[in-house]
Parts: structure tokens; sequence; C-alpha cells
């Protein structure tokens, strides 16, 4: 494990600890956005068309604070993109000049990444042009390197498959989930190293004379026995009781979760039940309007229902006066809609034919 570990912190790319005179703006190849569906493309066709849009511009490019110049806020410059440099397999960079403030922030990793906004072409969906870079901590491109960090990234997925397959090799040995991010990644392998460290201080302390005695079984380290209020006297099975106990309160989180989801459905469905049978009590709408999309809409949107629907006059869809009368020819039979509407507040045909409006005597 050790060796692996070192092996993986050689091939590893570090950052410097201070604001940097380039940064990476894009990653070679696929550009992975949050919120779309097909990822930017950022190669070679698409770096020509952006250098070739800097080229034209005779000023330089903002870099601003979480995209502050869009929203017409007060939009003070963290820097300044002096110049554009494609480097292939490197992806796109930009050499920057910071002000004293930005620069502060990125050092003491206030700031950690950087925001692009861009404009792709529909097509093939080529990043075409860059319109102004901005700080944020919350980057929506995926793959995007930090600009300052103590600690080691690998500021693109595409550029050396081997460091790709070591990081994911990584990953498994401690075991990790797939998605976890680089800097959480080096945490644990920081916090793997310190633990390590401190037990060979203890073997290395230890009087020679009992170097050989049997050491004491470690069932959990320090940090699980707090969460699981045990104390360091703990054996396996206490450990392992505490543990399932935790499952067990899971459990029951899950089963009141779905418990509170169902009573939820079915507060929905009794509350569509009501707002179509008062729509179809006023001649709001029809059965054939419900069934294309009115009942879908008053169980997700009871409120669209309200505004779309309940707004409209009464007799709006059916005239009212015709609510509850037979068709001519057909003396004694309700038609769809009054059976509609008896269906929905609860009314059975014998309680309509006994109480409910009679046809008119010709």
């Amino acid at each position: 494990m050790k060796d692996l570990i070192l092996q993986f912190l050689k091939s590893a790319v570090a950052l410097p600890a201070e604001a940097p005179e380039s940064f990476q703006v894009f990653p070679y190849g696929q550009v992975l956005i949050e919120g779309r569906k097909e990822p930017a493309i950022m190669d070679d066709a698409a770096a020509a068309l952006v250098l070739a849009h800097f080229n034209t511009l005779e000023h330089d490019t903002v870099i601003d604070y979480e995209h502050q110049t869009l929203t017409g806020q007060k939009a003070p410059a963290a820097g300044w993109i002096k110049a554009l440099e494609w480097r292939g397999s490197e992806g796109l960079w930009a050499k920057a000049e910071w002000t004293q403030e930005a620069a502060g922030y990125i050092e003491r990793k206030e700031y950690r990444y950087h925001s692009p906004v861009v404009l792709t072409r529909l097509s093939d969906n080529r990043v075409v042009m860059l319109y102004n870079v901005s700080l944020t901590n919350q980057p929506r491109i995926k793959n995007i390197a930090a600009l300052a960090a103590k600690n080691i990234v690998l500021p693109n997925a595409n550029t050396n498959q081997k460091e790709v397959i070591m990081w994911e090799k990584l990953k498994k040995l401690l075991g990790l989930a797939d998605d976890i991010s680089e800097d959480k990644t080096v945490e644990v392998v920081e916090a793997l190293i310190g633990k390590n460290t401190d037990l060979q201080k203890i073997v290395d302390e230890k009087p020679a004379e009992v170097v050989d005695e049997k050491p004491a079984e470690v069932v959990a380290c320090k940090e699980v026995l707090e969460v699981l209020k045990l104390d360091a006297t703990a054996d396996t099975q206490m450990v392992v009781a505490a543990i399932a106990g935790l499952g067990a309160t899971d459990e029951a989180a899950r089963d009141l979760s779905l418990q509170v989801a169902k009573l939820t459905t079915e507060i929905s469905e009794m509350k569509q039940s009501d707002l179509v049978a008062l729509a179809l009590k006023n001649g709001q709408t029809s059965p054939e309007e419900l069934d294309n999309w009115g009942r879908d809409l008053a169980l997700k949107s009871p409120e669209q229902f309200k505004k779309i629907v309940l707004a409209r006059p009464k007799g709006g869809v059916v005239p009212v006066e015709d609510l509850g009368r037979a068709p001519k020819g057909k003396e004694g039979q309700l038609d769809d809609l009054q059976l509609e509407i008896n269906k929905q507040t609860g009314i059975d045909e014998e309680t309509w034919k006994k109480y409910g409006p009679q046809e008119a005597a010709s």
C-alpha cells in the first residue's frame, strides 16, 4: 500500500500554492458541464476559433467574482487574461494578471476554482468564444482543475491514461466511492500516512524487553469508537453490535420515509379528486379534457390547475344548465359529464335518479 501511494504521488501533477501566472481554462477533449446533456468540445478546431476571436479584441478579458459582470452588480475585477495559449493535449491555458486581493484569496484557498463563460456551436458543441472567466467555488465544469493547491490533483482526465488508471485503482484500494473528488481522496491518503507514522512511532518507542509481546487487538480507530460512543476497551462483538444498531435505525428511518411518501401521494390524489369534481360540477372542464391532461395537472400542480381550469367562468366549457339532464331520446340515462361528476363526488346512480335534477316537461 505504501509503495502504491508513493508511486501515485510521484505520477500526480503538483500545483503551486500561490496564484498562478497561467492556468488551464479548459481541458482537452470533452468538457463536462453540469446541467448539459452533451459535453462541450475543446479540440484543435475549437481552440482555433477561440483564439481567433480573442485576438480580434483590443482589450484584456476580465476575470471577475461569481459572474457579477453578467448580473449587472458591482463587478470589480479579480484579474485580467493577457493572452491565451493552446497546449494541445493539455488544453487551453490563459496567462493571467491578478489583483492583490484576488491573489490573496487564491493563496489562502478562499477561492479555488474558476468558471469560464463561453459560446458553443449548436451543430457540434465546439467552444467558439471565451466571453470572460469568473472566480468561484462552485464551478459548473466537472473536470476543471483547481487554480492553486498544496495537495495534488489531476488537472485533465484526458491527458495521461496511466494516471487515470492509477487514480481509479487508488480509490478502489481505499474503498472510496467512484465519484469522490480528488481533494477528498488526497485527504484520505494523508490521513492514512499520518496514522501509519503514529503507529510506527509507538513501536519504535516501545522498550526492547516488551517488543516481542503480543500487541493488544485493535478493533477500531479512536474516531470510529467516538462515533459509536464506545470506549477504547470495546471488543469486536461490541463494535459489531453498535454498527448493527445503527443499521436498524437507518432501516426504521427508511420505513418512516416510505410511509411519509405514501401519505403525501394519497393526500395529492385526494386534492386531485376534489379539484376535478369541482371543475366538472361548475362546467369548467369536460371528461375528454381531463383524460388528455387535466387529471395529470391537478395531481402534479394543483395551483396551476386552479389558475388554468377553475379560473374559467362557470359553464364556460359545458353549460351549467345542461348538467345532469339526460340527452333527448335517452330518458333516465346520464351523460358522460354527469357520470364523471357523480363518480368524483361519490353519488351512485340510484341516488341521482331519485334526487337529481329532472328533465323539464315539454
